[in-house]
């Protein structure tokens, strides 16, 4: 398919999970920090105390000099008195970057269980949706099964899931990490769509599996996730059919690195994602 055609799935997609998802606020979101570049609006106010001395100097000096005249002062002259009542603020607005790194659990379980499709078109509408509504967003596409590696949507559409055993949940999260590091001035968000556990680590460069999870393997994904959340990521998943062990794991991971969980039902998945996304990138 041609880049158009791709979008055009991604709208479609979008366009039916809209008619449940609550509409955002286009270009507003939480910032966790302040400072950094501001783009001038063109405005300016009066400056009040506490406002950042970004003074508009022509409109500043304009100011000092009505009101030496309207006090019948020369104006004329290279000295120019200036009184804090002439400073003029100029309005800059704070535009802010997110990098939202989406994880889609590509391993065999996901196909058995029916969660695949849904999880694609999920990615397809997140893509489509930032393309067109916050543009200077980016979305990192992030599959994983043994291994972890970097997607673009064209993947989607011929990329299945794969006949390995392995949900390597530790190598994704350095993969979000690694692709985090290329933005080091925006906001970080992780959104992960999985069916279970993890079951696999890196051993060196090549994966482990093991099922039940070995203890190892909880613990790499658990010391990983803990980087994730140093490196200013937010991680947020979302639990689709899975067993009580995987819940039970999931949990005590959001609570550790300070993310959170949801068990949407499989045929609102779309919904509750793209709502769940508007409702932070609008908040």
């Amino acid at each position: 398919l041609t880049p158009r055609g791709i979008r055009r799935l991604g709208e479609a997609s979008l366009a039916q999970i809209y008619r449940h998802a609550r509409a955002g606020l286009a270009g507003q979101h939480a910032a966790t920090q302040v400072g950094g570049d501001s783009e001038l609006s063109g405005t300016t106010r009066t400056w009040a105390f506490g406002d950042p001395f970004r003074l508009d100097v022509t409109r500043t000096i304009g100011n000092a000099l009505r009101r030496r005249a309207a006090e019948g002062a020369p104006v004329v002259g290279s000295r120019v008195d200036l009184q804090a009542d002439d400073f003029e603020l100029a309005e800059a607005e704070r535009r802010i970057k997110v990098v939202t790194a989406l994880l889609l659990d590509m391993s065999f379980s996901m196909p058995l269980r029916g969660n695949w499709g849904p999880a694609k078109r999920v990615a397809l509408a997140l893509e489509a949706l930032i393309a067109s509504r916050f543009p200077t967003d980016e979305l990192v596409l992030i599959g994983f099964s043994d291994l972890a590696r970097r997607l673009q949507p064209a993947d989607l559409l011929v990329a299945g899931w794969e006949r390995v055993y392995g949900t390597n949940m530790e190598h994704a999260f350095a993969l979000a990490r690694r692709e985090f590091a290329r933005h080091p001035a925006a906001e970080r968000q992780v959104i992960m769509i999985t069916d279970g556990e993890p079951t696999a680590h890196l051993e060196g460069s090549r994966p482990l599996f093991a099922w039940p999870p070995a203890p190892r393997t909880l613990e790499r994904t658990m010391r990983e996730g803990q980087r994730l959340r140093r490196c200013g990521a937010t991680l947020h998943v979302f639990l689709l059919d899975h067993d009580p062990g995987a819940g039970r794991f999931v949990e005590r991971l959001v609570r550790h690195v300070g993310g959170r969980v949801l068990y949407p039902d499989l045929t609102d998945l779309g919904s509750v994602v793209v709502r769940d996304f508007l409702s932070r990138r609008g908040a």
